[in-house]
């Protein structure tokens, strides 16, 4: 199978002896029955086995390389708890993952209220909880709206405003896509933007901790002469 680039900026398959600096996490969040699985399938549709391994990804995008761990998880388990529901488990997925797709049914209102609710709050307190909060390692979201298909034939199902999915969306910063998950394209180009958000952010936190290192280095030049005599040779300021 050819790697021709089908999207501007990316490829599916990465030049040869290219490697990632880390693998990342992944996770797929939404209510049950909504299509995480289904998204799944269609985004590593037609993956060879060297790539596809235990839902880990490769991709290059924008002349770089992305490798991933994805990872579906039920947000009703945190409203009806069953035996399969490991909250240790949850947390580290979510506290961990640096980009979340955050998916719903447009046929259920039900769906749309909780995960940008009581979902989307758990999945802040996860980071917040393991320390991975503003200022640590950053987390970029997209809201998906899946079986756009189902209304090419009843409209009429319809139960979330495509407008208030997005204001929503775009009040927490994060775009907003509508498509079904029976599609491989909408689901690739969803999760490539996402991928993008995310190498976005790990620049911006790098050029942050640069700053940062660049402001306390400033800091200490700012030292009188004798002090900075002291503190490179070892001695106690006081007896300098």
């Amino acid at each position: 199978m050819s790697g021709a680039v089908s999207h501007s900026g990316w490829d599916d398959f990465p030049p040869p002896g290219c490697l990632a600096e880390e693998v990342d996490q992944i996770a797929i969040f939404g209510e049950s029955q909504v299509g995480k699985t289904a998204f799944l399938d269609q985004f590593f549709k037609a993956r060879t086995v060297n790539l596809y391994h235990d839902n880990r990804h490769t991709m290059f995008v924008d002349s770089k390389v992305f490798d991933a761990k994805y990872t579906d998880i039920s947000s009703t388990a945190l409203r009806i708890a069953d035996s399969t529901f490991n909250p240790d488990f949850f947390v580290q997925t979510l506290s961990e993952a640096i980009g979340v797709v955050l998916i719903y049914d447009i046929t259920s209102l039900e769906s749309f209220e909780h995960i940008t609710n009581g979902a989307y709050m758990y999945l802040w307190k996860c980071k917040i909880y393991m320390g991975n909060d503003v200022g640590g390692k950053s987390c970029e979201c997209i809201l998906v709206g899946n079986k756009v298909d189902i209304l090419e034939k009843e409209p009429l199902r319809r139960e979330v405003d495509r407008e208030v999915a997005e204001q929503w969306a775009q009040s927490q910063g994060m775009k907003h896509f509508e498509l079904t998950a029976r599609e491989h394209n909408p689901v690739r180009e969803a999760v490539y933007d996402l991928v993008r958000a995310t190498q976005k952010a790990k620049e911006r936190d790098e050029a942050k901790k640069q700053q940062s290192k660049k402001t306390t280095h400033d800091k200490s030049d700012k030292k009188p002469l004798w002090k900075r005599i002291s503190s490179a040779i070892g001695r106690p300021e006081s007896s300098a």
